[in-house]
């Protein structure tokens, strides 16, 4: 995997989809238990203002890249439901360092610029919950 940035191919989403996809996703860094400025960092380094605006459901400074990103995140949320219903377990799980991601917490990985960290935490993911 390349460490630059790909440009996400055209995302045709329409209003109440981008206002669905920013609230939950903001509601997801609060059930992850993120301080205000890991969950900007993790919902791709958004700047305050475009975190309220989130908040509000006003879909400000959403691109295509920025929607991939967030619908990778709720993807990471999908997998650990798979693992456990447990609500408190998964949030633990995203904040306990972990010996597979070099002791950060899982959580660390949603933080970089490009989504290659997104993407190995996916595929563990991914892999940890495969029947086969």
């Amino acid at each position: 995997m390349s460490s630059s940035k790909r440009e996400a191919p055209p995302l045709h989403l329409t209003r109440a989809e981008q206002v669905a996809l920013v609230r939950t996703s903001v509601a997801l860094m609060g059930h992850w238990g993120l301080s205000e400025e890991d969950a900007r960092r993790a919902l791709g380094g958004i700047g305050l203002d475009v975190m309220t605006a989130w908040r509000r459901g006003i879909p400000q400074g959403l691109t295509a890249q920025s929607s991939f990103r967030l619908a990778k995140l709720l993807q990471i949320h999908a997998w650990l439901k798979v693992q456990s219903a447990d609500p408190a377990r998964s949030a633990s799980w995203m904040q306990r360092p972990n010996r597979l991601f070099d002791d950060h917490r899982p959580v660390d990985l949603t933080f970089g610029e490009t989504e290659n960290g997104i993407d190995r935490l996916l595929s563990y993911l991914r892999s940890a919950s495969s029947p086969w």
